[in-house]
């Protein structure tokens, strides 16, 4: 925390001191070269952002960042009356993401992860360090599911990620480098009450997330293993493609024909915060939420675009066709690396289900004979014991128990031709009312979960199953193997395992699971086809988990606007509309968790200047109001009626939100302040901000204000779906909803909740 602070204050000092030495100037370089006219644009920026508010103040990024703008232009080239080439380079670091003492703790003062407030360890975790020892599973063929480590039955034990230290793997130190945890918002509030023997009663689905060290087995999964220099660069996979080059691309005008290609940005839409029509670039939002404009947040693509003035046609005026080609590599919103200083809840579950596949279920590596030595020696074994054919040399790791569990893969379309994005733009005016009418073929961005592979209890899948067989041996908590005498263990090896030392399950793909169970005669899965609801099924808690891939899926969305200049009053409206068919949303009822629909998006904007003289007798405010609606035509499902429990879709049928904007000048125009206040009506959240910079000169400019985020905490319980084995029951009543991976979506802007900060931005502009 010090050490933090004493860097912000002597970056303030050094770009303080520059300003002494300054001189007014042109805020741009022009020279005559290269048999043309080059122009270079750019600043330097130095900007802090301190994260306060939730009972410690600590500097959370500290961001010095460099845009140089070259573009070299000529005139009268063959056919094209003016030709550029032209780059935005923008190189940057964060360092106090690089050399704070809050890395790894997501600024906890300490450099250790930390679950609730309390140093990661099998104490404050159980589940997330030790393993689910603590959950037993008896499944009755009525479909009644009892969960007591005291019962009978209660033979299930996995391993966990502490159980790769305490047996010898690794140091105690990697735990501390290379985990995090994720702030579980729980229906108990934010409290941890841990009750030994009985698990995390009150901390709903316990989650960890993998900082940037840590490589993990999920298959084309973004911005989880980035190196922390190449984080604390921005070097993330959301902004890798040639880097540190963010644009890059050649203008060319001919006649009444423009042509733009190469690495660029592609603005439809008219609104701000928020997107309808704006979707040919996807947005990184792990670098700063929508605190910065979309032009410096949005991921620049490979385009070709090409537009047409048309003039005019019929009853209509200045007419403009614009066609775009996005022949990059599909790219998903970016929700940034789980380490990042604004990285989104969403991309920390990402992690979380990543290092669940990682840590939960890989092989284990036990060799043929490990009952044999067990019996033999139970005290004193070597990790090297528990290795198969390959002896110590195997490369399967003692942590999980062999059934797939967690996020395995993220199947971003491979670049093919096929897979390329395109739409055209037809741009006019009809009297006093401008038009846009898009329409534009690409791949949804939003991430989609979806279960490929369920694990089904044998019992479930009634007397048939024995002739089934079994997937994996398992590999109970290895602290029994050294310590047999352990409460845990009072029961001994062989009954542990079952007799055979194999769990009695079957990996199975979702919807045939289901069926299965119900033809075998387990009435919840009758119950769940009957009503075409597969979480009948999963909250009985007799699935024991599954293994899950992110999905996307081509879509294609036609996007109307308009707005309308007012004259008397000086009022804008602005509508700007978008329809999706078939897109990819996540709903629990089904059993994959996939589903589609129809989505229509609207807005209704309203922007005037307006005089308030008691604030400034001299300038106008600029004011601005918008409503947006995103509407899930096909929805089902929703809020429990009594509760604020969710099943379905992981979002509600409407999310209405409100923006309000503003922007004053004074000293003319030196001075400007900026705030803003944003409603969202489903989370019941809201985010503000107020800002104000100071241009002191045509070079030299102070920025600093403050962001806010609150609300957003009754509503984020989701049903768990096949992990319905793995929540400890509370005594609110709330299970099987959980914080779960669908918390966080109905958490809205509220999932950011806890993040307020203030900033303070030095800019020399050349």
């Amino acid at each position: 925390m010090k050490r933090s602070i004493r860097a912000l204050s002597l970056g303030a000092c050094a770009l303080s001191s520059a300003l002494l030495v300054s001189t007014p100037a042109d805020a741009r370089i022009v020279v005559n070269a290269l048999g043309g006219e080059v122009e270079i644009n750019g600043f330097l920026s130095s900007e802090a952002r301190a994260r306060v508010g939730s009972g410690e103040a600590y500097l959370n990024q500290w961001i010095q960042r460099l845009q140089i703008e070259p573009n070299i232009n000529y005139k009268d080239v063959g056919v094209f009356q003016t030709l550029s080439f032209n780059a935005v380079i923008r190189p940057e670091f964060d360092a106090a993401y690089y050399y704070g003492d809050t890395f790894g703790s997501r600024g906890r003062g300490s450099n250790k992860p930390s679950y609730l407030g309390y140093d990661f360890s099998g104490r404050t975790d159980p589940v997330g360090f030790g393993g689910f020892d603590f959950v037993g599973a008896f499944v009755g063929q009525s479909g009644v599911t009892t969960l007591n480590s005291g019962a009978a039955g209660a033979v299930f034990s996995t391993g966990g990620v502490g159980k790769i230290v305490t047996n010898g793997l690794q140091a105690p130190s990697w735990i501390d480098q290379n985990f995090q945890s994720i702030l579980s918002r729980t229906p108990g509030g934010n409290k941890f009450d841990f009750v030994p023997g009985k698990g995390a009663a009150e901390s709903g689905f316990p989650l960890f997330a993998v900082t940037s060290q840590m490589p993990l087995n999920c298959s084309g999964c973004q911005n989880l293993d980035n190196d922390p220099l190449d984080v604390a660069m921005n070097n993330t996979d959301s902004n890798s493609n040639i880097y540190p080059f963010r644009e890059l691309y050649v203008d060319a005008t001919a006649g009444d024909w423009w042509f733009r290609v190469g690495k660029q940005q592609i603005v439809w839409g008219k609104t701000d915060f928020f997107r309808l029509q704006d979707i040919v670039n996807p947005v990184d939002f792990g670098q700063h939420f929508f605190f910065d404009s979309f032009e410096d947040i949005r991921i620049p693509q490979w385009i070709a675009s090409i537009q047409y003035k048309a003039g005019d046609i019929g009853p209509t005026t200045d007419n403009a066709l614009q066609f775009v080609w996005n022949f990059d590599r599909f790219q998903p919103v970016g929700l940034g690396n789980p380490s990042q200083g604004w990285a989104h809840p969403f991309a920390m579950q990402k992690s979380t289900f990543a290092g669940f596949n990682q840590f939960f279920s890989v092989e284990p590596c036990l060799g043929p004979n490990y009952l044999n030595l067990l019996q033999s020696d139970p005290t004193h074994f070597a990790p090297s014991d528990f290795c198969g054919s390959a002896g110590p040399n195997d490369p399967r790791s003692p942590s999980g128990f062999g059934q797939p569990v967690g996020l395995s893969a993220e199947n971003r379309p491979d670049w093919k031709i096929e897979h390329t994005q395109g739409g055209l733009r037809w741009e006019f005016r009809l009297g006093e009312v401008h038009f846009a009418l898009s329409n534009y073929s690409g791949y949804g961005d939003i991430p989609v979960f979806r279960f490929h592979s369920i694990n089904i209890p044998n019992g479930v899948l009634g007397a048939s199953a024995a002739n089934v067989g079994t997937q994996d041996n398992l590999i109970y908590d290895l602290v029994c193997v050294k310590n047999p005498a352990s409460p845990q263990c009072n029961r001994g090896a062989a009954a542990l395992l079952g007799g055979t030392g194999q769990i009695p399950v079957r990996v199975v793909e979702p919807g045939e699971g289901l069926k299965a169970a119900a033809a075998a005669g387990f009435v919840p899965a009758q119950q769940a086809l009957a009503a075409n609801d597969a979480s009948l099924f999963y909250n009985t808690g007799a699935i024991l988990g599954g293994q899950v891939d992110i999905q996307y899926k081509r879509r294609n969305t036609t996007g109307l606007s308009f707005d309308y200049f007012e004259g008397y009053t000086g009022t804008v409206l602005r509508v700007e509309s978008s329809w999706s068919l078939g897109e990819l949303v996540n709903n629990t009822r089904k059993a994959n968790w996939v589903d589609k629909s129809d989505v229509m998006r609207w807005s209704i904007g309203l922007d005037r200047p307006t005089w308030i003289k008691w604030l400034n007798k001299d300038r106008t405010f600029f004011l601005s109001m918008q409503l947006f609606d995103t509407w899930y035509l096909n929805h089902e499902g929703g809020t429990l009626p009594g509760s604020e429990t969710h099943t379905g879709y992981y979002v509600d049928e409407h999310n209405f939100i409100t923006t309000f904007f503003f922007i004053a000048n004074y000293m003319r125009d030196q001075l400007t302040p900026i705030g803003f206040v944003v409603w969202e009506e489903a989370s019941r959240s809201y985010v503000a901000g107020l800002s104000t910079e100071w241009k002191m000169d045509n070079h030299w400019s102070i920025k600093g204000g403050f962001n806010t985020i609150w609300g957003g905490t009754k509503n984020f319980r989701h049903d768990s779906g096949p992990f319905r084995s793995f929540v400890v029951p509370g005594a609110n009543g709330n299970n099987p909803f959980q914080e779960s991976v669908f918390g966080v979506a109905h958490e809205g802007i509220g999932a950011l909740r806890g993040n307020d900060e203030v900033f303070l931005q030095m800019k020399y502009q050349f």
